[in-house]
């Protein structure tokens, strides 16, 4: 589940202390959570999209996750942070104990995020972070044109500063797209065997 909006003083005062450069409150999500939820703590959000989307709206400082498998791809913005390992409840957070993962999909062509963490252009004077997660690129399952298969990317970060900041967290690589055919052999050097017979 996600949460938007202001958990209580407690539950918060960590991700404070990683983030307190953005301030005030979030919008929780959590994979448990039952459609239709609101972005507060005891109705979160399914998925951590529909997290941010609310958070662009309101007056939130940070995205609250709890313990879970998540497959999105996320496009972060300037003035967001997100926070994982909170247990369902949004009432204590161990990264370990309530492992958060989010998983990558697989995207597709003119698709705006290429990553489960895509930040692209954060130079400020907002800051973005992202903190206790496992995130997990996806798996190539197409070709290129060319006909090699394309790089898994787990977390997509161009033309970026400090102003965006990845902590906490644990990054591993899906599988890469098999690669294309290559071309024939040549005939190497030496006497040749037609096929099976002893060579001089």
């Amino acid at each position: 589940s996600a949460a938007v909006g202001t958990p209580p003083r407690e539950v918060a005062e960590e991700a404070e202390e990683e983030g307190k450069e953005n301030g005030f409150p979030p919008p929780p999500s959590s994979a448990a959570a039952a459609i239709g939820g609101n972005g507060s703590l005891t109705a979160p959000f399914q998925g951590i999209q529909e997290a941010l989307d609310a958070f662009a709206m309101s007056d939130a400082s940070y995205v609250l996750v709890s313990a879970g498998v998540y497959e999105e791809n996320l496009l972060l913005f300037g003035g967001v942070a997100l926070h994982g390992g909170y247990a369902p409840d949004f009432l204590s957070r161990n990264i370990v104990l309530f492992e958060t993962e989010l998983r990558g999909v697989e995207p597709l062509p003119g698709d705006p995020a290429l990553a489960p963490i895509h930040a692209e252009g954060i130079t400020g004077p907002e800051t973005v972070l992202v903190s206790g997660f496992t995130i997990t690129g996806y798996d190539v399952d197409s070709q290129t044109p060319s006909g090699s298969g394309a790089a898994s990317i787990a977390v997509y970060a161009l033309d970026c500063d400090d102003h965006f900041a990845l902590r906490n967290s644990r990054v591993a690589g899906g599988f890469g797209g098999a690669g294309a055919t290559g071309s024939g052999g040549v005939t190497g050097f030496g006497t040749q065997s037609p096929g099976g017979g002893v060579l001089d």
